[in-house]
């Protein structure tokens, strides 16, 4: 499965890498903002985009809906993250298309849990 990272927080980027190559995914690019994963996005074909939800010049929000608004794009899977003051706004990442929501800090089991459940209902592969 092929992966886009996308976090301001190289930190957060370099972890999530971390954990996903512990899952045994090894196609896996990051991008520190959404309006870079954009132009990522149009050179290459990511399965999943897992993306912080506050982000400049682009939102995590602004990159899902962009991905949903393009026909060739639309059916990435999504994974938003969000630090514990944003949860008000996971009803309108849902609403944009979201495919799973993680609440940042979390675990390595948490993580899997949501890849876990995009790939059962996206019918995908999962390690």
């Amino acid at each position: 499965m092929s992966i886009l990272v996308v976090d301001d927080e190289p930190l957060v980027t370099r972890l999530v890498t971390r954990l996903l190559r512990t899952f045994y995914f090894d196609e896996i690019e990051t991008a520190h903002d959404g309006a870079t994963a954009l132009e990522m996005l149009r050179e290459s074909r990511y399965e999943l985009v897992i993306s912080d939800y506050r982000m400049e010049p682009v939102t995590g929000l602004e990159l899902l809906a962009s991905i949903r608004a393009n026909s060739q794009l639309r059916e990435t899977c999504f994974l938003m993250m969000a630090g514990g003051t944003e949860t008000e706004l996971v009803s309108a990442a849902y609403s944009a298309g979201m495919d799973a929501f993680i609440l940042k800090p979390f675990s390595a089991s948490m993580l899997r849990s949501k890849l876990r459940e995009i790939c059962e209902s996206k019918r995908l592969l999962l390690s």
